[in-house]
């Protein structure tokens, strides 16, 4: 058992987006216009979560149909992460370094996309994914230029993508005609905090948990401990994936670290009050039982 990283419990909508870009994938092998999807949240929402469990399960997929892929030096997705206040050209060149490309410390990122077009074509490359794309250095020149090289990637390549960020759709990269364009090409998906006041929102909720619950694998017998304190989840995480994901996963690491019998794997309460999570999370992250310092 791995708690090391993330858990992926496969959700309405990371089914939705795997449903949705296998339908773009198919169709810009086809040739009727390269389109994609946006995927947009507020942080700790699962964004990068959400891509990666698309991108494992469309590479699953991709060599079901293509079983010699890696014999064939097959790269069918290309991911890269976008950091802060990043250039075009500190963008496409992730792309290079994905590829293994060498690049000059001069070249321009219209010089560095011709090197990455040819190689995406004989790596059979079939999503590009580009996480983080808000973080694109907000001058409005640097921005549509970013756009623009995008754009003749996408055009010269039959490839979908993906771009995932914060509130991506009201963000300068998608304003202006080239913006419009990816718009225009792209479905929308919004990552959101999970309520729970209805009967339907705590069904969806509690199932959300019992996804969690089967995938920590702990070993204590009882099926499903986590939805007597469901409430007491959504409390302490405000209903954000990221903020589920770190208390289940943390508190699973802490029962395994202090159990001696198997059998009593089981997160409970006390266990969860013992962990702080992000800054965003209600409280500030701080347990229940815990409060500030007086000043």
């Amino acid at each position: 058992m791995d708690l090391g990283g993330d858990l992926i419990v496969p959700t309405r909508l990371i089914r939705s987006l795997i449903e949705t870009l296998g339908d773009t994938m198919w169709l810009s092998q086809k040739k009727r216009g390269r389109s994609g999807v946006l995927l947009s949240g507020t942080p700790v929402s699962g964004k990068t979560t959400a891509c990666l469990e698309c991108m494992r399960h469309l590479y699953h997929t991709y060599t079901e149909v293509f079983p010699d892929a890696a014999d064939a030096n097959s790269v069918p997705i290309i991911f890269v992460s976008v950091p802060p206040n990043a250039t075009a050209k500190a963008m496409v060149g992730r792309f290079a370094i994905f590829l293994g490309l060498p690049m000059r410390t001069n070249a321009t990122a219209e010089e560095i996309i011709q090197m990455v077009i040819p190689q995406m074509y004989a790596a059979n490359t079939r999503l590009l994914v580009i996480d983080e794309i808000q973080n694109l250095a907000g001058k409005t020149e640097g921005v549509h230029h970013a756009a623009q090289v995008l754009k003749d990637l996408i055009e010269a390549v039959p490839v979908s993508f993906l771009y995932s960020g914060f509130n991506i759709e009201n963000g300068p990269f998608f304003a202006g005609p080239h913006g419009e364009q990816f718009m225009g090409r792209s479905q929308l998906l919004r990552l959101h905090d999970y309520p729970a006041g209805t009967v339907e929102q705590a069904r969806e909720w509690n199932g959300l948990l019992a996804g969690f619950w089967k995938r920590l694998g702990l070993l204590s017998s009882e099926q499903n401990p986590l939805q007597p304190l469901s409430s007491y989840i959504h409390e302490r995480t405000g209903g954000r994936i990221g903020s589920v994901n770190t208390l289940l996963t943390r508190s699973a690491m802490r029962v395994v670290r202090e159990q001696r019998d198997p059998a009593d794997e089981l997160i409970t309460l006390d266990v969860m009050e013992r962990i702080q999570l992000d800054a965003k999370a209600p409280n500030g992250g701080l347990p229940f039982g815990v409060r500030h310092a007086p000043d």
